[in-house]
């Protein structure tokens, strides 16, 4: 009776100590991811030749509490830990997407830090990274605009009608983007005609859209290329540039 009696115990309290671990562990009906980190730089960490005035981005993987990202939780650094004046941070994309950029241009062939100190913290839960995460690049020796992401990037199983999306590093002069200074190869070198669709220009923020004019062909290799022609505000010409 008493052996029976232990052993009847014995699996109430384990089921107990499964319960409230089930209940209050990562394996909780919420879901809700329990590190807050960060999910995508631009420039990506280790970037080389970056343009000394290039627009920053962070990614992260929750919505963030936007009242907690600024210069003060998030800083651009230099030399001998010299912190460097930026200016607002534009937030994006249900508050998971933020840029910024460096007040003044940056020297150039120098190594610089973006520091997500702990002090961030998410609209979820209040939810604040496990540490400091650190984000390296160097810059070039000029502040030459640069096409510094594609949407979609370069890769398989895009959609037959794709509206293909470029960050540029850079303001960038709007009239520039045009069906000559942007085309859409495919192939045997042939050029589809497409629209341009200039896109949103905020702060320190420009980006534009291309979108084929027709449904392009399926299981093929596409090009997107840029041509010198397009250029920043200040007149200065991006370097040839293609995505596939």
């Amino acid at each position: 009776m008493k052996k029976a009696l232990r052993l009847y115990l014995g699996i109430l309290f384990s089921l107990t100590i499964f319960i409230l671990a089930s209940c209050n562990g990562d394996g909780g009906s919420s879901g809700t991811p329990s590190i807050l980190s960060v999910s995508m730089s631009i420039p990506t960490n280790n970037a080389t030749n970056t343009s000394t005035t290039p627009i920053i981005q962070l990614s992260f993987n929750l919505p963030m509490n936007v009242q907690t990202i600024n210069s003060t939780t998030i800083q651009l650094v230099g030399p001998n830990n010299t912190v460097i004046p930026v200016g607002a941070f534009l937030p994006g994309s249900a508050n998971t997407l933020f840029t910024f950029a460096p007040s003044t241009p940056l020297s150039p062939n120098t190594q610089y830090s973006v520091v997500v100190t702990t002090n961030v913290a998410s609209s979820v839960a209040a939810i604040q990274p496990g540490s400091v995460t650190t984000f390296n690049f160097t810059t070039g020796n000029s502040a030459t605009p640069m096409a510094q992401l594609t949407n979609p990037i370069s890769s398989s199983g895009v959609s037959l009608a794709p509206a293909v999306e470029i960050l540029f590093s850079k303001l960038m002069s709007v009239p520039t983007l045009n069906a000559t200074n942007v085309q859409l190869i495919g192939p045997n070198g042939n050029v589809l005609l497409g629209t341009i669709i200039p896109g949103t220009v905020s702060g320190t923020l420009s980006t534009m859209t291309f979108s084929p004019a027709s449904p392009l062909a399926a299981n093929t290799n596409y090009t997107i290329q840029l041509s010198s022609g397009i250029q920043d505000t200040n007149g200065i010409s991006i370097a040839p540039t293609s995505f596939t």
